[in-house]
């Protein structure tokens, strides 16, 4: 069997994010070389192994692939078997705090570390403003850590050490090397954890062979509106009710309901999943200018989307993806084919390089200018969001002209799914919708999965204009 290879720089965030993995399972690995400083991350060899020209990517026998949390995620569910199982199937709670690590802690963390490890690393200061503000931001995250420990959670899934630990473990590791460790030490219950997962064998392995704290990585992902249209429309779905409410009245007959409001696109991801499983669910107003203590108790952070599905309790929209597509896999298409190193990529690709390009255009030309005292949108801005989004789709058009039917190969799954809302919002955007429609297999991709009837009755359900 050939070596598995790691292609970074051993001082990368990420990169030791993916090693501390592969420690856990007992693998053998080589760590090749990619010197950021040299620009070898834009060199055509590297390129072919990762379009975005980024670190890490990972050569698995005849498997390629990029994306740290995606490649976690294989290599956690190819060795299964070997050491700890961390990806116990299925797991709403694991699910949930995978994506509040890449949603929540670490676009908070990243600029941190960045500013007190890296900068001064590179001859420059930290920026005082900058740090304040982000270690605001990671109080707030961690306070819902914390409470969330204190529940009698040993680890972030329950009794049981799991990827969403493991996915933390570099950046934790670099904050605790700056001066605002005090973030974790003044949390009890987070320094109980951090105490725990980094006394782990896997783990002491990583930082001696690694030389890690210093990091190279940087790309901070900050929280975005998710918002399809502004204008409200009839609801015309599933019953409408306060999360009062549907809290007060549970029942067996609907049990599965969807905490949020239709002209969210990350509400309309979960919407458009329910009708690919042909799952019937209640639409549950959220007012998030004013949250409930019962919206709260299943949303910690006060965003939407929320889901109730019986027993289980789930936010963050791609982990509620996820659990749908686990737990009803019997239902409707397969959508979480397994093993999948292709899948796994290109749903960290939406989350990580389509979501945020798509999101920050669509706001521009869209949203800013109708909210309270705003003014029409910047050309120049708009001009260097498009590139971001040109850059983005570029990568689409070339993996989808290398006779890729669908983003994961000849079938239709999670990852194309998990496109379909923001995809709706470029179409009824004209400088978006013209990036599209200039990437003939982009275009034919978004007609044939804006086509399928779950598709078409998301968009009936919720009121929301065809594309």
């Amino acid at each position: 069997m050939a070596p598995i290879k790691l292609y970074g720089m051993a001082l990368s965030a990420n990169v030791v994010r993916v090693a501390a993995v592969l420690n856990e399972k007992g693998l053998d690995f080589e760590i090749v070389d990619v010197d950021l400083r040299t620009g070898a991350h834009k060199h055509p060899d590297f390129i072919a192994l990762n379009p975005f020209g980024q670190i890490p990517a990972l050569q698995d026998g005849d498997e390629v692939l990029y994306e740290s949390r995606a490649i976690n995620r294989h290599i956690a569910t190819k060795y299964k078997s070997q050491g700890p199982d961390l990806v116990p199937t299925p797991s709403a709670k694991l699910e949930t705090w995978l994506e509040v690590e890449s949603h929540h802690f670490y676009p908070a963390v990243s600029p941190l570390v960045f500013q007190l490890l890296i900068k001064p690393m590179l001859g420059g200061a930290p920026d005082a403003a900058v740090v304040d503000k982000h270690a605001a931001d990671l109080a707030k995250v961690l306070d819902v850590y914390e409470a969330h420990l204190a529940k009698g959670n040993k680890y972030l899934a329950g009794d049981a050490y799991t990827l969403a630990d493991a996915n933390h473990l570099s950046y934790m590791f670099m904050l605790t090397k700056t001066s605002k460790a005090e973030l974790v030490a003044s949390r009890p219950h987070v320094k109980a954890w951090w105490d725990d997962i980094s006394a782990r064998p896997a783990w002491l392995k990583t930082v001696a062979s690694v030389s890690v704290p210093v990091s190279v990585s940087y790309a901070p992902t900050p929280l975005r509106r998710s918002v399809i249209d502004l204008e409200p429309e009839p609801y015309a779905g599933s019953r409408r009710r306060s999360a009062k409410e549907a809290m007060a009245e549970a029942t067996p007959e609907t049990s599965r309901k969807l905490y949020g409001y239709a002209l969210s696109s990350n509400s309309v991801r979960i919407a458009a999943l329910l009708n690919e499983k042909g799952l019937d669910y209640d639409l549950v107003a959220v007012d998030l200018d004013n949250k409930t203590p019962e919206f709260l108790a299943i949303s910690p952070f006060g965003q939407i989307p929320a889901f109730q599905d019986g027993d289980d309790l789930l936010f963050e929209s791609r982990a509620i993806s996820r659990h749908i597509a686990t737990k009803y896999k019997h239902l409707g298409p397969d959508l979480l084919p397994t093993p999948s190193a292709k899948l796994e990529t290109w749903l960290e690709v939406e989350s990580h390089h389509f979501y945020p390009a798509v999101a920050d255009l669509v706001y521009e030309i869209r949203v800013r200018p109708r909210l309270p005292g705003g003014a029409s949108p910047d050309p120049a801005v708009v001009d260097g969001l498009a590139r971001k989004v040109a850059d983005v789709l570029d990568v689409y058009e070339g993996h989808l002209a290398a006779g890729n039917r669908y983003l994961a190969g000849d079938v239709f799954t999670l990852a194309d799914v998990n496109h379909m809302a923001q995809l709706l919002a470029v179409s009824k955007t004209p400088r978006a919708a013209e990036l599209v429609a200039a990437r003939p297999h982009v275009q034919a991709w978004w007609e044939d999965i804006s086509a399928r009837p779950a598709w078409k009755k998301t968009v009936a359900a919720l009121s929301l204009s065809p594309p």
